[in-house]
Parts: structure tokens; C-alpha cells; sequence
């Protein structure tokens, strides 16, 4: 999903589920974000770090993002939605020196409220889903439909085989063309 238009959730996870590449995933989910947030990240998270990925925000650009690092055990909305139930945090973004580095790096006043969204392969967190709205507005439906989202998401992968499927290797454009299309 290239074109930054917003997606609804259906189309999102049909998207996701059709997807052979994560950056594809990573795609899907920030159409879906685009249509809750201003602002919205995807992390790759490793060795208690996330790093900066895709996203979009009216000041982000790619490299700025690509910058990004976050440690995960510092004081902050990543690490109060880590320790939360259900790995979600929405709610009021409080001092911190990581939220100032962050809004820093994403050209982006702190706002009131954000949320951050843990997913996991099983029990191993692979991305942080991070959005929040220019205005500071914390809406009731924006604050649960993200999380509500992600839940969905681990229940297909549980639940859906096609999530997981093995990758198919192919040697010329000809070859890949024919696989997306199968």
C-alpha cells in the first residue's frame, strides 16, 4: 500500500494476510493507522531496542525515521504499553526524556495523548505500532480501534496458517509476477 491513503481494518488485515514481504505488512497496518492518527510509526524491535521503520506524519520523512532508536526499558509510553496487559498503551504522554528525542526526530509538537501497540510472533515482540493525533484528542474509538486491530491480528496469525507461509524463491521477474498472482 504505497499511495498513504487510509485503509479500514477490514481491508487492512485482508492486505496483511495477503502480504509476502513484511514491509508489505508494515504497509497495511500504517494505511490503517493513517486513518487514526496524524502521526504513525512501525519499530523493529531487537535486543531491547526499537528501531525506526516506516511511518508518516506531516514533517516525517524516511531517513528521520530511519534514525529513530528507542530503548524500550527507558521511561516511556513503549515501556508503560510493555508492561501493560494486552501490550497496548493509550493514554496521556508524560515527561520523558525519550519523548522528547522522539517528537524531536519526528518533527512533531509533544502531543497529549498517544498509543503504542507491542506485536508479537508468539512470545517474541517483533514491532511497535506507535500513533498519535496532531490535536492532542484522545477519541474513545481512535484510542481502542489500534489495539482492537492488533488483537486481530495475532488472532488470524494464531489462527491462520497463511500468515506463516514458507517463502517461495524465484529467480527472475517473470517468476514473481506469476506467484502474486497464484
Amino acid at each position: 500500500h504505497e499511495d498513504g491513503a487510509p485503509l479500514d481494518a477490514d481491508t487492512a488485515l485482508v492486505t496483511m494476510r495477503e502480504a509476502m514481504q513484511r514491509g508489505e505488512v508494515a504497509e497495511a497496518l500504517l494505511g490503517h493507522a493513517r486513518s487514526l492518527f496524524d502521526v504513525g510509526a512501525v519499530f523493529i524491535v531487537r535486543d531491547e531496542l526499537a528501531f525506526g521503520w516506516k511511518g508518516f506524519g506531516a514533517s516525517t520523512t524516511g531517513d528521520r525515521l530511519e534514525a529513530l532508536l528507542i530503548p524500550l526499558g527507558a521511561r516511556s509510553v513503549f515501556q508503560t504499553a510493555l508492561d501493560a496487559e494486552g501490550r497496548v498503551y493509550s493514554g496521556p504522554v508524560f515527561p520523558s526524556v525519550v519523548h522528547r528525542y522522539l517528537y524531536k526526530v519526528l518533527r512533531s509538537a509533544s502531543p497529549a495523548n498517544a498509543t503504542v501497540c507491542a506485536i508479537a510472533i508468539g512470545s517474541r515482540m517483533v514491532n511497535v505500532l506507535y500513533g498519535h493525533r496532531a490535536d492532542g484528542a484522545q477519541d474513545a474509538g481512535h484510542a481502542v480501534d489500534a489495539p482492537h486491530l492488533i488483537r486481530r491480528i495475532r488472532n488470524r496469525r494464531a489462527a491462520n496458517p497463511v500468515a506463516r507461509r514458507p517463502r517461495q524463491h524465484c529467480t527472475s521477474a517473470t517468476d514473481r509476477r506469476r506467484i502474486r498472482t497464484s
